[in-house]
């Protein structure tokens, strides 16, 4: 499924990366002849050097992880503190500060 925001469909993306890699239209020109930028443009062509036409599908635009995911161990211990002592969030990230999380 393309992305909502996408100007063009997988298909339409290897017509623009052929018109430069097979005719040799410089990406300027590609890019005004299908309306997108230059940047647009050369993003594709690297993704279909890199990965051929399954390059020029949409990825998730969703991160694959978090890089800042809570350790389970804190999790556990916030929800504890909600739960037996009815603490706030203030107190509750004061807490964890006091012990170095």
């Amino acid at each position: 499924m393309t992305h909502v925001n996408a100007p063009l469909t997988p298909t339409g993306r290897l017509r623009m990366v052929l018109r430069h890699i097979e005719d040799g239209i410089p990406k300027a020109h590609v890019a005004a002849e299908f309306r997108v930028s230059r940047p647009t443009v050369a993003t594709w062509v690297a993704r279909y050097l890199a990965a051929g036409e399954t390059g020029l599908v949409d990825r998730p635009s969703i991160p694959r992880r978090s890089q800042q995911r809570t350790p389970a161990v804190v999790v556990e211990l916030i929800e504890s503190l909600r739960r037996e002592r009815k603490w706030s969030a203030r107190r509750i990230h004061h807490h964890l500060l006091g012990l170095g999380h």
